[in-house]
């Protein structure tokens, strides 16, 4: 499990500040990763941290998960202020993020962000995909 305190609305931030988190550790079964920074340090940056989980190989886990809004942050002032971080259920960043991240651990990844409806921009959704070691998105 992987779990910090993101910046909000700074999402590739986000995702290098996971992928550098996940850098530091040495593989080994059962490991549990939890980061929460002060206030005062939510600028560290997260999505080189999680594209370069270089330390982690193939099948040293079955599954990473990640919070919900892993990459956005949580708490937003309105709707407004969430809009552009929306994501599309299948073609998100999030979702290939987690699709790429599955294929190369050969494990299964399951992460949270914020999710627009096609059809209907004015419903959001606080959504998790899950996704398969062949990188298959299982569901959103």
């Amino acid at each position: 499990c992987l779990q910090f305190n993101p910046i909000i609305g700074e999402v590739e931030r986000n995702q290098k500040f996971a992928s550098k988190l996940l850098e530091r550790f040495t593989a080994r079964p059962n490991l549990r990763v939890m980061f929460l920074p002060p206030l005062k340090t939510l600028s560290i940056r997260l999505f080189n941290i999680l594209n370069n989980i270089r330390r982690f190989r193939p099948n040293d886990f079955d599954i990473l998960v990640l919070p919900e809004m892993a990459f956005t942050g949580y708490v937003f002032k309105n709707k407004k202020h969430i809009e552009p971080f929306l994501e599309d259920a299948e073609a998100g960043t999030t979702v290939q993020w987690a699709k790429n991240q599955a294929m190369r651990l050969h494990a299964f990844v399951m992460v949270g962000y914020p999710q627009i409806v096609k059809g209907n921009p004015d419903k959001f959704y606080n959504s998790v995909c899950f996704v398969g070691p062949d990188g298959e998105l299982i569901d959103t």
